[in-house]
């Protein structure tokens, strides 16, 4: 299937126009166990998990493809990981792995209840910059604030 390019309505807080490119990939059997690593089956639903062994799934280009995906940018210019479909532990265990892996101060708030957001800081751009820029397209820079 080629790719399809939809072109949306502006948007009617910034009036800007984003469109977007939808495309349909092959089923390949190799990538289950990545399937399995960050979902489970619970009442013929899939839902999203942290796998226990994540500090050592999580590396730079990791972090960068997670901002570009589930990141945003706050109003005070920190960078947010929204990870509002986890339990409270499993954002413990992504917050160890930010810290482990990349020596990052991170903040954890409740945005909804029992609904947790990953805060970086301002303070810690330059070292977020750092890790994650060389992984990102440019397109996607906005949501680190460079």
């Amino acid at each position: 299937m080629q790719p399809k390019i939809q072109i949306r309505k502006p948007d009617s807080r910034t009036g800007k126009q984003y469109n977007s490119i939808r495309f349909a990939s092959l089923a390949m059997p190799c990538l289950n166990y990545y399937h399995e690593l960050f979902y489970y089956k619970e009442n013929s639903k899939f839902i999203k998990k942290v796998p226990l062994n994540i500090c050592e799934l999580l590396s730079a280009r990791a972090l960068a493809y997670w901002i570009m995906d589930d990141g945003g940018l706050s109003s005070s210019y920190e960078t947010i990981l929204y990870t509002m479909a986890f339990k409270l532990e499993e954002i413990n265990l992504l917050k160890k792995a930010l810290e482990t892996n990349f020596s990052l101060r991170i903040r954890v708030r409740e945005k909804l209840p029992n609904q947790w957001v990953i805060y970086i800081p301002v303070k810690q751009k330059i070292k977020l910059i750092d890790i994650v820029k060389p992984f990102m397209h440019e397109s996607m820079l906005y949501k680190i604030k460079e």
